[in-house]
């Protein structure tokens, strides 16, 4: 630690003892010949005790009810939102339905001619692109997916913590 400042952890944890007896003796040695880190260590000695002389504010006794009653009118808006959500996509297929049934099946032979010739050119690419593909993803099968759980683990691992935690699979 000599020439090197101690970090503001090492300071903190020094203040509370919580460094092991080696690093505890490195720092001592440390701020025997520094006086910035000696500063450092007096400021966070000085804000614990003004912290420590502050009064303790306590919540109010009804502050866990309000917090749990507005947390329960959240979630009764969340459903209410949802079911909303549900009568007007329930609405809206069956305003579809009605329509289809009242243009009748003239009114989309063209719409579904020309969506069916592109689901056979788009089966054409598939079987294709499966003719040339197989071989290749048949030699390489096994590096590609040790290559998927790689990069595919870590980044479903990360994204999920970034889930609230009330949508974070249980274990």
């Amino acid at each position: 630690m000599k020439g090197v400042h101690l970090t503001e952890d090492e300071v903190q944890d020094r203040i509370y003892g919580l460094l092991s007896r080696e690093d505890s003796a490195r720092a001592a040695e440390h701020l025997a010949g520094c006086a910035e880190c000696r500063a450092l260590e007096a400021s966070f000695e000085a804000l614990g005790e003004g912290l420590a002389r502050l009064p303790c504010v306590e919540p109010p006794p009804d502050f866990t009810a309000g917090v749990m009653a507005r947390i329960g009118e959240r979630e009764k808006a969340l459903s209410r939102e949802r079911r909303l959500a549900a009568v007007l996509l329930a609405a809206l297929a069956a305003a579809l339905g009605a329509g289809a049934a009242l243009a009748g099946p003239s009114a989309f032979a063209a719409a579904v001619s020309e969506a069916s010739a592109s689901l056979a050119g788009a089966l054409r690419v598939a079987r294709l692109s499966g003719a040339v593909l197989t071989p290749v993803l048949d030699a390489l099968r096994l590096e590609i997916g040790f290559a998927c759980a790689a990069l595919g683990l870590p980044l479903f691992l990360g994204l999920s913590r970034l889930l609230p935690a009330r949508h974070r699979p249980t274990a």
